[in-house]
Parts: C-alpha cells; sequence; structure tokens
C-alpha cells in the first residue's frame, strides 16, 4: 500500500509540474491505435493498457479539453470494442474501463489499413474531431505489416493535421521491432520511442509526456 502511495504522489507531481509550464498542453484530440496481431503478444497489450490509462489519469480529459480515443486492430479495424472521442468525454472512470475492457485479438497485422482508419472514422466531426483542436495519433505496434503507411501517414499529416507518435514494442516471436514503418508514419525520428521488454508502461509514459511537452508548448 505504501509503495502504491508513493508511486501515485510521484506521477501527480511529475504531471503537475509538466502541466504547469504550459496551458496547451492537453487540450487535443487524442487517439490511440493499438496493434492487436498474434505478434504483438498478450503481455504487450496489457501494457498498451497501463500506458493508455496512464495518459487519460494524467490529461484533463471534457468535452473542451482532450477528448480520447482508442481502437485495436489487426487485418482490420474493430470498431465493436473502439472509444469513439465523443464517448464518455471527462469521465475517466468509464473510459478507463473501456480500455481495460478492451479484449486481445491476435491474427496479422495492417497498419495502413488502422492508419486509413483513423483518416475515415476516428478524425471525423461525427464522432467528435473539433475543428481548430490539435489532432494527435499514438500507434502502438511492433512495425510489422502486410500493407505500406506511407501515402496514408502523408494524407494524415497534411490533410487533418494530424501529429503522429508511434511506439515499436518488440514482437513476442522474436523478429524484432521493423523500425521503417514507424519512421514512415512519423516523419519525426524524435517522435518514434522504442519500448522495452518487459513492464514497458511506466517508462513510455514519462517519456511521452517529455515529447508532448517539447511539441505542444515550443
Amino acid at each position: 500500500m505504501k509503495l502504491f502511495l508513493v508511486a501515485f504522489c510521484f506521477t501527480f507531481m511529475f504531471v503537475a509540474q509538466v502541466f504547469g509550464q504550459c496551458a496547451n498542453y492537453d487540450n487535443m484530440d487524442f487517439v490511440v491505435a493499438v496493434d492487436s496481431s498474434k505478434s504483438m503478444g498478450k503481455p504487450n497489450f496489457v501494457e498498451v493498457k497501463r500506458l493508455v490509462v496512464r495518459l487519460i489519469n494524467s490529461f484533463n480529459t471534457s468535452p473542451t479539453r482532450t477528448r480520447v480515443s482508442m481502437y485495436k486492430f489487426t487485418t482490420f479495424s474493430d470498431r465493436r470494442s473502439e472509444l469513439y472521442l465523443n464517448e464518455k468525454m471527462g469521465n475517466k472512470r468509464l473510459q478507463r474501463k473501456e480500455v481495460w475492457g478492451m479484449p486481445y485479438k491476435g491474427y496479422g497485422s495492417y497498419v495502413g489499413k488502422a492508419l486509413s482508419h483513423a483518416f475515415r472514422v476516428s478524425f471525423t466531426e461525427r464522432l467528435g474531431d473539433r475543428p481548430g483542436s490539435r489532432n494527435v495519433l499514438l500507434v502502438i505496434t511492433d512495425g510489422r505489416s502486410y500493407d505500406g503507411v506511407r501515402v496514408i501517414s502523408e494524407r494524415l499529416r497534411n490533410l487533418k493535421d494530424v501529429m503522429i507518435y508511434a511506439i515499436g514494442v518488440v514482437p513476442v516471436n522474436g523478429r524484432g521491432i521493423f523500425q521503417r514503418t514507424l519512421t514512415d508514419m512519423t516523419n519525426d525520428m524524435d517522435r518514434v520511442f522504442l519500448a522495452p521488454t518487459g513492464d514497458w508502461a511506466g517508462p513510455m509514459f514519462e517519456r511521452l509526456v517529455a515529447q508532448f511537452t517539447s511539441d505542444f508548448c515550443n
């Protein structure tokens, strides 16, 4: 219990310090696309959930500040379990419940199709995307895809003004992260992160927050 309280206080102080730097830090439409393929593995999928929950806890989620969306993908993007930008706005308890309840799938990975889903579905006004709001897409994958990502990534950046971040996760099949996919998505090495093996949600949270602060506040 004491360790939990210490960890909670440290996270709270860290986030408060970051948020104090910039009033616009957590004012965005934030979408997370999660690779649920067989090579990602269930342990990595659990770490993804831990990371997203920490991000939700750290943001000022509300209809007028930060809206959060999350979906998983394999050969297609799963709309049945998707959390949309205009759902449960400001209710962190229900948002966390949606994230923890998202099932792991397994199958092949089509990252390009997942990015097309973000373009056609997630970042649309009818599902909560706000004109004039900062659009942020975080893609978490091992980078191994059966389709290309460069063209659709350019469309997201240029036509939807989406800032794309990518976390590369070591696949459970031992083949390693395919980093080219990550850099093709972000077009910026500063927005590419490589997760260590094991429990990586904590280190990735701090690195993401630091990069968000650099990008949103400078």
